[in-house]
């Protein structure tokens, strides 16, 4: 599983809980947007 994109540094926890989501065989893709006051961090 390859997990692409920008996420700050401070949200990588969010990052790792998102990777364990694909644990299961079934699972083929998911999308996640994270704004904070109008600024993307994840």
């Amino acid at each position: 599983m390859q997990i692409q994109g920008y996420f700050d540094l401070k949200f990588e926890s969010l990052r790792d809980a998102f990777a364990a989501l694909f644990e299961e065989p079934q699972e083929r893709g998911m999308a996640l947007c994270v704004q904070i006051g109008g600024e993307t961090v994840v």
